[in-house]
């Protein structure tokens, strides 16, 4: 299409609407996989065994991570990341608990090694695609 002065913004406009539809389709992808990658490596982390909590218990935990799409719309997508068996845990697992005998468990950091890592991986996933296109 030749370029004149009378179309000239919309050739402009046009061309900034398929790039910001395309910027936003690749980091679309990305959060996705970044969700389910971190599904993926809380559940390795999450603790296995322990002798103040049952055995059962724990390996329900740490199976049962999964990442829910809260929200999406043409520009936005949100996950949140949860434990849908035991999230009463998390905050115990994740951050130790006081024992009846004044005892203590120290916490095993699970979720949140996982997430920094994530951050990162996801602002360089994102700089690289937009980056590309």
């Amino acid at each position: 299409m030749k370029c004149t002065i009378d179309n000239f913004s919309g050739l402009i406009a046009s061309e900034l609407a398929k790039y910001n539809k395309q910027v936003t389709e690749s980091v679309k992808e990305i959060i996705t996989e970044e969700a389910n990658q971190l599904v993926e490596n809380i559940g390795n982390d999450s603790p296995k065994r322990s002798r103040k909590i049952k055995n059962r218990v724990l390996n329900r935990y740490s199976k049962n991570w999964t990442a829910k799409k809260q929200f999406e719309n043409s520009l936005n997508i949100s996950y949140t990341v949860y434990n849908k068996s035991d999230p009463q845990l998390t905050h115990l697992l994740e951050n130790g608990f006081a024992t009846r005998d004044g005892g203590r468990v120290e916490g095993q950091k699970h979720i949140e090694p996982n997430e920094e890592k994530m951050i990162e991986s996801l602002q360089e996933k994102i700089e690289k695609a937009v980056g590309e296109i």
